[in-house]
C-alpha cells in the first residue's frame, strides 16, 4: 500500500505547452493517440548542406497569440526560438491554472530547465575549431561561425521577463543540466512546496537546439540518427538497427500547487506530483556508467520520495533516446529497480513522436505520462520492429495498450552523468 500522506502530495493544476506535436493539451493528445509524429524536414533554416534534414519542429508558432505586445516585441528582438516558446508555456500554464490573484506574488515560484548555456570566449574557439576539422561541408559551417557568440543564460532571462509581466515575486531557480534539466526543475519546484517557501510554482523546460550549431554539435558526438529513412521513421528507441536521435525543440510548463489547497480552490487537477529523485554518474563527460548504477539510484530515490514501492508503479516513461549505449544502460537500470516484475513491466519511449527536446524532454515526457495516467493507456515505442537482444523488456511496441496504475515513472538521463526520475500519480 501506497505510503502517500495528503499533505506530502502536489497537485498539477496548469499546463502550457509549444511541442512539435501541439500547441495546445487536445491538439498535443489527439497526435500521442494516433501515433502522428512530429518529426519532419526542418524548414526554419537552410538544411542542404546539414548532417540531417531531419528534426522536431514547432510549426505554426505566433508568440503574439500569447504575450502582451510590449513583451512579444522585447521577446522576439532576442530572434531566440527557445525564448519565445519558454516565454509562451508560461504565460499559458499561468492562465491554465487560473492562477491570477489566487496567492501573494512572493509566494508564487519558478523553477525552469534548459540545455544551452552562454559559453565563454574560449570555449566557443574550441567548438568552432572542432566544427572546422570535421568532415561537415564549409557552406554548413560558415553560418555557424558567424552565429554563434557569447550571449546571456537564456532561461534566466525568460523567466525574470515573464515572471515580471505576470507579477511573481517569489524564488527562482534555473537548471542547466542537459537533458535532465526541466526533471530538475520540476524537482525543484516540489522541493518549494513542500518545504513552505512557495504555495505555487511554475515548473518545466524549453530548448531549441534544432539550429545549424545544434545539428553540428551532436552530428560531432555521433548521436544523431543520419539515415536515409523518412524522418518520423528515423529515431527507434530499443532497436537493434537504431543509429542515433532526432533533435527536438518545444516548451512545457506545469502549475504546482499543495493538493488540499488546490482542492479547497475548486482547480483543476490532472494529476499528482508524488516523488524526485536524482544523482551522478561520476563516470564519463558523455557515456553513461554502462551498469546503469546511477540511473538506477535516481529511480530509487524518486521512488523513495514518493513513499511509493516499485510494486505500485505500472509504467515507466523511458528516456530511450535510441543511441547505442543509452537503450541497454537504461534496461539495465530498470531490472535493477523492478527485479522480477521488469520483464512484465510496461514501459515506452515517446521520442519518437517529436524528438529529443534536450533541456525540454522531461518536461514534455512527463506531459506523456501525465496524460497516460489520466487516460490508463500505454504509449507506444513507434518504429520499434526488431528489439535489440540487450534490450529485453516490455517496450509497448508500435500500438497503445490499455492498463489499470496509480502511479508511474518518467526517466530523464542526460550528458555529464546527470540522473533524474519523477513519480507520478493519477489524481485521487
Amino acid at each position: 500500500m501506497s505510503r502517500r500522506r495528503e499533505d506530502h502530495s502536489v497537485a498539477i493544476t496548469g499546463i502550457g505547452l509549444v511541442t512539435p506535436i501541439g500547441h495546445d493539451l487536445e491538439t498535443f493528445r489527439e497526435r500521442l493517440w494516433s501515433n502522428r509524429s512530429g518529426i519532419g524536414e526542418i524548414e526554419h533554416f537552410d538544411v542542404r548542406h546539414s548532417p540531417t534534414r531531419a528534426g522536431g519542429e514547432v510549426r505554426n508558432f505566433r508568440l503574439e497569440t500569447y504575450a502582451p505586445h510590449a513583451l512579444c516585441r522585447e521577446i522576439e528582438s532576442l530572434d531566440d526560438r527557445r525564448v519565445s516558446f519558454g516565454c509562451a508555456a508560461l504565460i499559458a500554464a499561468h492562465e491554465n491554472a487560473g492562477l491570477a490573484g489566487v496567492y501573494p506574488p512572493d509566494r508564487i515560484g519558478l523553477a525552469l530547465g534548459t540545455g544551452a548555456i552562454a559559453y565563454s570566449r574560449r570555449e566557443l574557439n574550441n567548438v568552432l575549431v572542432r566544427l572546422r576539422r570535421s568532415s561537415l561541408p564549409r557552406r554548413f559551417l560558415d553560418p555557424i561561425a558567424r552565429d554563434i557568440s557569447p550571449r546571456r543564460h537564456q532561461a534566466e532571462y525568460t523567466a525574470e521577463r515573464v515572471g515580471a509581466a505576470l507579477g511573481i515575486r517569489g524564488p527562482r531557480r534555473t537548471h542547466v543540466s542537459t537533458c535532465a534539466a526541466s526533471a530538475m526543475a520540476i524537482g525543484s519546484g516540489l522541493q518549494m512546496l513542500r518545504r513552505g517557501t512557495a504555495d505555487a510554482c511554475l515548473v518545466g523546460g524549453f530548448d531549441s537546439l534544432l539550429t545549424p550549431g545544434g545539428i553540428a554539435s551532436f552530428a560531432l558526438l555521433g548521436v544523431l540518427s543520419m539515415g536515409d529513412r523518412p524522418p518520423h521513421q528515423l529515431q527507434r528507441p530499443f532497436d537493434r538497427h537504431r543509429d542515433g536521435m532526432v533533435i527536438g525543440e518545444g516548451a512545457v510548463v506545469f502549475v504546482l500547487e499543495h493538493l488540499a489547497r488546490a482542492r479547497v480552490r475548486g482547480a483543476r487537477i490532472f494529476g499528482e506530483l508524488c516523488g524526485f529523485g536524482a544523482s551522478m554518474d561520476g563516470f564519463h563527460i558523455v557515456s553513461p556508467e554502462p551498469r546503469g548504477a546511477g540511473a538506477a539510484r535516481a529511480i530509487r530515490r524518486a521512488l523513495d520520495d514518493a513513499r511509493t514501492t516499485p510494486d505500485e508503479v505500472g509504467y515507466v516513461n523511458a528516456h530511450g533516446t535510441a543511441t547505442a549505449l543509452n537503450d541497454p544502460v537504461e534496461t539495465r537500470a530498470i531490472k535493477q529497480i523492478f527485479g522480477r516484475r521488469a520483464p512484465k513491466l510496461p514501459l515506452s519511449s515517446s521520442k519518437p513522436l517529436f524528438g529529443h527536446l534536450i533541456g525540454a524532454a522531461a518536461a514534455i515526457e512527463m506531459l506523456v505520462t501525465l496524460l497516460a495516467l489520466r487516460e490508463q493507456r500505454i504509449p507506444p515505442t513507434l518504429n520499434l520492429h526488431d528489439r535489440d537482444p540487450e534490450c529485453d523488456l516490455d517496450y509497448v511496441p508500435l500500438k497503445s495498450r490499455k492498463a489499470q496504475f496509480a502511479h508511474a515513472v518518467s526517466n530523464s538521463f542526460g550528458f555529464g552523468g546527470y540522473n533524474a526520475a519523477l513519480v507520478l500519480a493519477r489524481a485521487s
